[in-house]
This record gives C-alpha cells, structure tokens and sequence, in this order.
C-alpha cells in the first residue's frame, strides 16, 4: 500500500510529501544545526551572515531548499522521462535518504546549490533535436555556475553536461565551449564585485572544508545500517538500471545515460566530501541515490516487497531523527 502510494504520478503522493517533509524538520528547529566553515563561496557566505542573525532562520532556509529540491527532482525525472514510467518514488526516496543521510537535515552549502544543479540538468537535457540548443546550454552553464557560488564542487557538472551533450547530439565544439563560458561568468562577475567592493575573494580550496556537526551518523551501529541500506539500495538500482536499459529505444538510451553522468558526478562530489571532511552532505548522496534506486522499486513486481523497503527506510529516518 504504501509503495503504491508513489508509484505513480497521482497528487495524492506528492501532498503527502509536502506535509511529510515540515514534520521532519520539527527537530532541526529545536535544534538546529549548520555545516560552517572559514571559508565560504560568496553566495553562501551572504546566507552565513544571515543564518547568524536569527537562530531559526537556518533550518527555514534548509526547509524552503529541500522542499525546492524534492520539487525540482520529481518534477524533473518526470517530465524528461528518465525512468520507465512517471512516479513520486524518486521523491520520496530522496526526502528519507535525506534525513537518514550523514548530515542529516542540517543545512550545508550544497543544500542550496543542489536546486540550480538540478535546473541545469532539466535544461541540458533538452539539446536533443533542440536548435536552440547553445541558448540551453549557456543557461545551464549559467546554473551550475550559480550553484558553485554557493559549493564549488558543483563545477564539476560541467563534465557531466559535456556527457550529456556527446550522447544526444553529434560533436560541435561550440557546444562544449558555451557551458564553460556560462558557468565562468556569474564567478567572474561575482569577483569582480567583491573587487569592487573592496571585499576579500573567496578562498576556492579552503570552501570546501566544513566542520562536523553532530548527527545519527556518530552512532556506529546505525552509521553500518545506514551505509548497508544505502549500498544495498546503489545495488538493486544498478542492476534495475542496466535492466532497464536495454530495453529502451535510442532517445530513451540516451537520456539514461546522461542520468547516469550526472549520478556519478555527485556520487564523485560526495566522496570529495568523505576525503576532505570525513563525511559527505547529504543531499549529495540523496539525489543520485534516488535517481538510481527508483528504478529497483519500480522493478518490484509485489508491492509488499516495496512496502517492507520503505518502512525499513523509514525505520532509519526515525532512528536518525532519534539520535541527531
């Protein structure tokens, strides 16, 4: 009953949601927590600022952020087709692994550059048989820029948007160029202000760096759960993927693989995270999990089989929710 709940596009599903993820965030009010560090991007230095005004204005952000996210994602993976069939499970999913994730629902920089992150992705996507397909590009560029002022890894989207573009369309190098150019210009801009201004530019390598927060994760038996859950779960979608694969026709073929290059550009992102700081925001590892994992629910022929996944999933965001 509840995997079928999600398993299609109905409202129903995604008003559930919407109540769903407010209530999750009752305890980060009461408690809330940041992923600070010395450094900022510029535009998450601006939030920084303002989360140090009022104590509740940072798990607010954090709110209207995922709540744009689950919105942006489920909006996203419909309408462009990535798996077999439409579905609210890619947001759900993305909402649970969220809070069971190794920040939980505190805010980071990535909470709030994932939004443009997925925008871009929505907008590349759209180059097949496009002739405006430079105007898509740049504005996608544009978006992954946007989204690095806020966590520079974000960059990095950059390679799976030229991915994206070699598996849609035939090879033209102005394709590859405008993306760069769209994601350099808000950076350059923007330090050009600071310059202006006479501020400090940001420290690009030390942006990176955050400080720990406490979570659920500094449990070890439920960090080992968490991470079984979550492998499992990479797992069962990558075989559902590949399954799904093959039977898809050409345009099909390719716009699951350009899914596939941006799974692994935040997967990537997340093991930066893991290297530099000892643990990865969750949101990074929440997206592309998602994506991928939806295909194995989708697969689920029984849908008890789905229902006793969720409620295991759902165990372990109370447990996280518990301990963090």
């Amino acid at each position: 009953m509840l995997l079928r709940s999600f398993r299609h596009d109905r409202p129903a599903g995604f008003l559930l949601l919407l109540v769903l993820v407010p209530l999750l965030w009752i305890p980060e009010f009461r408690d809330p927590g940041v992923l600070s560090g010395e450094v900022d991007m510029p535009l998450q230095a601006l939030l920084s600022w303002l989360f140090g005004q009022r104590e509740w204005v940072a798990p607010a952000a954090g709110l209207l952020a995922t709540l744009w996210t689950f919105y942006l994602l489920d909006r996203t993976v419909n309408e462009r087709e990535f798996h077999e069939r439409p579905s609210r499970i890619a947001a759900l999913l993305f909402v649970l692994l969220l809070v069971m994730g190794p920040s939980g629902t505190h805010v980071g920089p990535a909470t709030f550059g994932m939004p443009f992150a997925l925008m871009a992705m929505a907008r590349v996507v759209q180059v097949s048989g496009d002739s405006k397909a430079l105007a898509a590009l740049f504005d996608a560029g544009t978006l992954i820029g946007i989204a690095a002022l806020f966590h520079l890894p974000f960059a990095l989207l950059l390679v799976s948007t030229w991915a994206t573009v070699s598996v849609l369309r035939p090879f033209a190098w102005r394709e590859f160029v405008v993306p760069l150019i769209g994601c350099f210009l808000p950076l350059l801009l923007t330090g050009a202000l600071l310059h202006l201004l006479g501020m400090p530019q940001a420290d690009l390598v030390r942006s990176v760096l955050r400080d720990h927060v406490p979570s659920a994760w500094d449990e070890p038996r439920f960090a080992r759960l968490a991470s079984f859950g979550m492998v499992a779960l990479g797992v069962a979608g990558g075989l559902a993927y590949a399954s799904s694969y093959g039977g898809r026709v050409v345009r099909g073929k390719g716009l699951m693989a350009a899914l596939l290059a941006h799974v692994v550009i935040l997967v990537l992102m997340a093991l930066l995270g893991v290297l530099v700081n000892g643990y990865c925001q969750s949101v990074l590892i929440a997206v592309p999990l998602a994506l991928i994992a939806t295909y194995a629910l989708l697969a689920i022929r029984r849908n008890w089989v789905g229902d006793v996944v969720l409620l295991l999933l759902l165990a372990l965001v109370v447990w996280a929710l518990r301990s963090g």
